[in-house]
């Protein structure tokens, strides 16, 4: 890594230099389980673009995820998400989604004002309530698309094998305070790639409208410069899925 610092709260090594840059868009298959069967259920891209937001340049964080129209009758989604972020620390400033995931369909904005210590929730549930909601932040909040892109920061090299390290997620206008937990480094076969230096991590998943809570999730992460997530296996409410890398484009690092 180029330069460590530690996080104000946590004390986390952190690579504020960053592993990636604009430009950069990674796009993954999601398999399914489908009784013994995988089934190549739909993908989703993750793209960094350059934003802006109140006259300040920021990180513009996208990603967009949907099953293939021919699953859709087992449990469709179309989830669009955006993030704003400051370029330094990625402290978020604004943060929305649109979501339809079987029959749940919102839509959600977030204004972050960290001086004031405060966000702004608004919140729309198939187009009919509007609820508004004011809620009370701490140190080191992230939302959770920017939470991904600081976790590929952190060094996982300083850290031994069974470390949890704590963060904060802004969630359904909520702060929820979870942990990663370091695995240590694996080969695995990734397909396309080949064999693949990882480091592995298990979040600690807050519970939503896809995702069971708990730690089942687990992640396989280069273990080079780039850091970037080649495969993830978790459980879904409706079963399990796994999600491998097909496409990776503008890295920062060969």
């Amino acid at each position: 890594m180029l330069l460590v610092l530690s996080s104000s709260l946590y004390g986390q090594k952190v690579n504020w230099n960053k592993p990636f840059q604009i430009g950069e868009s990674i796009t993954y298959e999601i398999k399914y389980n489908w009784g013994l069967i995988w089934l190549n259920a739909g993908t989703v891209n993750f793209s960094v673009n350059a934003g802006e937001h109140l006259g300040e340049s920021v990180f513009q964080f996208d990603s967009f995820g949907s099953t293939y129209k021919k699953y859709d009758w087992v449990y469709k989604v179309r989830d669009t998400y955006q993030a704003l972020a400051d370029t330094s620390r990625l402290k978020p400033r604004r943060f929305k989604r649109d979501v339809i995931e079987g029959r749940t369909i919102y839509n959600e904005q977030v204004l972050f004002d960290l001086e004031k210590r405060k966000a702004f929730n608004f919140k729309t549930k198939a187009k009919k309530s509007l609820a508004l909601d004011t809620v009370g932040l701490v140190d080191d909040v992230y939302d959770v698309l920017s939470m991904i892109y600081y976790a590929r920061c952190i060094q996982w090299d300083t850290y031994k094998v069974g470390d949890k390290v704590p963060i904060r997620i802004f969630l359904d206008a909520e702060v929820h305070t979870t942990h990663i937990t370091y695995l240590g480094n694996e080969t695995i076969e990734v397909e396309g790639m080949g064999p693949v230096d990882c480091i592995v991590f298990k979040p600690q998943l807050i519970e939503g409208t896809i995702f069971p809570g708990g730690g089942d999730m687990t992640v396989w992460v280069t273990n080079d410069r780039n850091k970037i997530p080649v495969f993830i296996q978790t459980p879904i409410i409706v079963g399990n899925i796994k999600v491998n890398l097909i496409e990776a484009k503008g890295l920062k690092f060969p």
